[in-house]
């Protein structure tokens, strides 16, 4: 997982970063950047270290991919008194009790910084299949046609379940209505009520292999559901819809949907549903991963948040133009970096990055706007 966050440290962690070369008179209004960066990189060594004293390893190096890592987001946009972080988690099994190692890293995080969160924040979540179930490591590409059907007929209550800043998020759009998505996808989508699910389902079945999918269907990462690991060898699906989190309760809910979502896409034979016309409620959707739920092991069962299963109202956020253009320029950015996960994942010695016993977390979350 990778979790975006903004952190203020508290007195109890300054001898860690005096001893780290860290200096309070570097501010946010502080117009040198290198000094400014050297206390952020100040900041995330001596976390990492406070972690570590708490029993949870973590470094600054995501080629670290045993332990937990604090590393940089340069996309989050810092407020007065905090610094970015983000916390991408080491590799995580279903049949693992992840839901205590991430409150046990939230619990640390409040020991040491006070947290906040500002609109760019979000989580993101890599799942991938099953190792000790069916000794498969890699997502066959009859598994990736079943989650794109599950993305593309949930796509509706998906949005509409998400808070405002969500709902169109330029770091994580629909997979159905984005500006890249193929125009035959969007259009024979918006037929479904005349001509079933059955030809867009077809158009997903036609899809050759993981790189004529990326080239066709994901053409960029900044997706809700984000395919584009699954040609390296971290070949993970990448969940970057749900927002930022301040609480364990609430990263481990979106976890666990993410993991109810997989694991039911995979089970569903999606011919029951090919001949249907009509679209999904949210009650659909939280019906659907809740069924996916019952299916994971029983560490990974109850953490569901019945209160974010619903409906939010709130009427999407509107960008203004300048922050359009701000957000274009970023993304021009992140798009030459890898995902913090992805490449921690990667950097396995002759292993694929994702392992769980069952569609599972392997990074049991991930929070950013990325």
């Amino acid at each position: 997982m990778e979790i975006e966050l903004l952190v203020r440290p508290k007195s109890i962690l300054m001898s860690l970063l005096t001893a780290r070369g860290w200096s309070q008179e570097i501010t946010f209004a502080t117009n040198n950047k290198q000094r400014k960066q050297d206390n952020r990189d100040a900041l995330r060594a001596a976390i990492a270290q406070a972690l570590t004293t708490q029993g949870l390893r973590t470094g600054v190096r995501v080629e670290e991919y045993k332990n937990w890592t604090v590393t940089d987001e340069p996309s989050l946009d810092e407020v007065p008194g905090f610094w970015r972080i983000e916390l991408v988690s080491r590799a995580m099994t279903t049949a693992e009790n992840w839901q205590r190692e991430v409150a046990d890293i939230f619990e640390a995080m409040y020991k040491y910084c006070d947290i906040t969160l500002t609109k760019g924040c979000s989580m993101h979540v890599h799942v991938s299949p099953s190792l000790v179930a069916t000794n498969q490591t890699m997502y066959t590409m009859d598994d990736v046609r079943k989650v794109l059907k599950a993305v593309a007929y949930f796509d509706d209550p998906m949005t509409r379940m998400m808070p405002a800043d969500r709902k169109a998020n330029e770091w994580a759009k629909s997979n159905i209505h984005s500006d890249t998505t193929p125009s035959n996808v969007k259009q024979t989508y918006l037929k479904v009520r005349q001509n079933t699910w059955k030809p867009l389902f077809r158009i997903y079945d036609n899809i050759k292999n993981k790189h004529h999918l990326l080239l066709e269907f994901s053409k960029d990462k900044f997706l809700s559901w984000n395919f584009r690991h699954l040609v390296d060898e971290c070949g993970t699906i990448e969940f970057r819809r749900p927002p930022g989190v301040r609480t364990a309760a609430a990263a481990n809910h979106w976890v666990s949907f993410t993991l109810g979502f997989a694991s039911e896409a995979l089970r569903v034979d999606w011919r029951s549903v090919e001949d249907t016309t009509g679209y999904p409620s949210v009650e659909n959707l939280a019906t659907f991963v809740k069924s996916g739920i019952v299916r994971l092991e029983q560490t990974s069962r109850d953490a569901i948040l019945d209160a974010l299963l619903v409906e939010d109202i709130s009427p999407s956020t509107v960008y203004s133009a300048a922050e359009l253009e701000i957000i274009k320029r970023k993304k021009a950015e992140k798009a030459k970096a890898p995902s913090p996960f992805a490449e921690k994942a990667n950097s396995r010695p002759n292993t694929p990055a994702s392992r769980t016993s069952s569609p599972g977390a392997q990074s049991t979350s991930s929070r950013g706007k990325k």
